[in-house]
C-alpha cells in the first residue's frame, strides 16, 4: 500500500517518546505509536 505525501510527512517527523498520537488528514484520522526514541512504529 502506498502512503500519500501528506501522511508521509507526517511520518517523517520525530515526536515525544513512547506516546500514541491521533491525527486528522482530510478525510483520515491516524493513530501512530512512536517508540523510546520518538518515531513512529505501528500506525493505524
Amino acid at each position: 500500500m502506498k502512503l500519500g505525501k501528506d501522511i508521509q510527512k507526517i511520518l517523517s517527523k520525530t515526536y515525544e517518546a513512547d506516546v500514541m498520537i491521533e491525527k486528522h488528514i482530510g478525510r483520515y484520522d491516524l493513530a501512530f505509536k512512536t517508540d523510546d526514541a520518538g518515531n513512529p512504529v505501528l500506525l493505524f
